[in-house]
């Protein structure tokens, strides 16, 4: 991360940490800082990115949620009616011995999907249910066409080399979900 800010930085975008979005107006955002003071940054072009959530249906449906995404159990179905399952960026996991939900990833509702095809099966068969266990493959960010950062295990990598890793990222999701031809398609193979 440090790198990721100090890249960012060279390529002159500043970074607010810890402000608070008071509201948008043509042309400006207005933020609090830590001692709740106003500031207005002008700009002509505004990009506001925020942690995500779910639906509102989810918090108007009565079902145990967290931040609109729907609480699940370690199977990912539900307490209360266990024939009903949800994954994706509407659904919320948090693995024994954490505090927090797992992260909305296309990587994780992608082995949600499988976890979830197999507990259905096995629901339809009267066969005991699989928990689900994530392990993630990495984390990649780009920071620009050629530039990025990524994590693979314990390996930290930066600039072009993670680039190329966010690219194989992206052609490996093609090929799992749309096979071989979607990825020379769509892919950078």
């Amino acid at each position: 991360s440090n790198y990721a800010v100090s890249y960012l930085e060279k390529n002159g975008i500043k970074l607010l940490t810890g402000a608070k979005i008071a509201k948008i107006e043509d042309g400006a955002v207005v933020y609090k800082d830590a001692e709740d003071a106003e500031h207005k940054v002008e700009a002509s072009t505004i990009v506001w990115t925020v942690g995500v959530s779910g639906v509102d249906v989810i918090k108007d449906s009565g079902m145990e949620a967290r931040r609109n995404r729907v609480m699940t159990t370690e199977f990912l179905n539900l307490e209360d009616h266990p024939e009903a399952y949800f994954i994706g960026d509407d659904s919320a996991i948090i693995p024994a011995g954490s505090e927090r939900p797992l992260p909305t990833t296309g990587q994780l509702a992608t082995a949600e999907g499988g976890a979830v095809a197999f507990n259905i099966a096995s629901a339809l068969a009267g066969t005991e249910l699989k928990p689900f266990v994530y392990k993630s493959a990495g984390t990649v960010a780009s920071l620009g066409q050629n530039h990025g950062i990524a994590q693979v295990g314990s390996r930290k990598f930066k600039g072009v080399t993670a680039s190329l890793i966010k690219h194989l990222a992206a052609d490996r999701s093609f090929m799992e979900m749309g096979g071989l031809k979607t990825a020379l398609k769509k892919g950078s193979l």
